[in-house]
């Protein structure tokens, strides 16, 4: 576990590549676009999320965060994974978008994903996180984040 956690350190520079060891499989992290409308949209439809959202509005929304990490398969080059955050550079930030293919979860890649949006958001004292369903809540707890007290959430969707 020390290995994993001092490569992704080593992961929160921008555009900077390195291949992790993780459970038998190797994965390569990139931070920064990495990956194309073909792949996004590919990654999105494994999962079943915004198959409504054209891929050209899913690339704009990651060229617009704030920080993206990307992790492919280092075998096949495969874009498996990929999460975004949006910050004010001194207060708040949120990690949203937080996707793992369907063939690549339950493997720590989702972990892997997490804490290297972490690292790049260290400085910030409010990190918010919106999973998309009650059942992922779990996952993030294991990462510090709890249920605001209010337990509320609003979202205003166009």
């Amino acid at each position: 576990m020390e290995d994993l956690k001092m490569n992704i350190e080593m992961a929160a520079s921008p555009k900077k590549q390195l291949s992790t060891a993780n459970s038998k499989n190797c994965y390569i992290v990139e931070n920064g676009i990495c990956f194309s409308k073909s792949e996004i949209r590919e990654l999105f439809d494994s999962v079943g999320w915004e198959a409504e959202t054209p891929a050209e509005t899913l690339m704009l929304a990651f060229h617009r965060a704030s920080h993206v990490v990307c992790i492919r398969d280092a075998q096949s080059n495969k874009l498996i994974a990929i999460a975004r955050s949006m910050d004010d550079g001194c207060w708040n930030a949120n990690i949203d978008c937080v996707v793992v293919h369907h063939e690549f979860q339950k493997k720590g890649v989702g972990t892997l994903l997490v804490s290297s949006l972490l690292e790049e958001l260290k400085e910030l004292p409010c990190i918010s996180v919106s999973p998309n369903c009650k059942q992922a809540a779990p996952f993030y707890e294991k990462f510090g984040f709890a249920m605001v007290k209010t337990g509320c959430l609003l979202q205003l969707v166009k």
